[in-house]
C-alpha cells in the first residue's frame, strides 16, 4: 500500500514538475513573440483620421483658419520625414446631424511612435 502511494506521489510530482516547464516555455514564447510583434508595429505607418464639425455657414472660414494655423505644422511635419502622408476631404452626401462632419483630415504616420511623441 505504501509503496502505491509513493508511486503516485512521484507521478504527481513529475506531472508537476512537466507542468511547470510548459509554463515557463509558453511564458517564454509569449515574451518573444510580443517583442517580435511589437518591433514590427513600430515599423508600420500609423494612420490618424480627425473628423471636424464647422458651424452651419462658416465652412469657408474653418478651411482659411486651418489652412493658416494647420497646415504649416503638418507641412513641417513632413518635412522632418515624421508624416508620410496628408489627405483633407469632404463628405460627398448629406448625413444625419449626429454623424455629420464637414472635413475629414487623414495623416499618415511614419510609425506609432512617432505619433505619441507628438502628444
Amino acid at each position: 500500500m505504501n509503496l502505491h502511494i509513493a508511486s503516485t506521489a512521484k507521478v504527481s510530482r513529475f506531472g508537476f514538475v512537466i507542468l511547470l516547464t510548459l509554463i515557463a516555455l509558453q511564458a517564454q514564447y509569449s515574451f518573444v513573440h510580443a517583442q517580435t510583434s511589437q518591433a514590427k508595429a513600430q515599423d508600420k505607418p500609423f494612420v490618424v483620421e480627425y473628423y471636424y464639425k464647422a458651424r452651419w455657414g462658416y465652412a469657408d472660414e474653418f478651411i482659411r483658419l486651418f489652412r493658416k494655423n494647420h497646415y504649416p505644422v503638418l507641412k513641417k511635419e513632413m518635412e522632418l520625414g515624421r508624416i508620410l502622408r496628408g489627405d483633407a476631404a469632404k463628405p460627398r452626401y448629406h448625413n444625419t446631424e449626429d454623424g455629420r462632419w464637414d472635413y475629414r483630415v487623414t495623416i499618415v504616420w511614419k510609425n506609432v511612435e512617432i505619433e505619441k511623441l507628438k502628444s
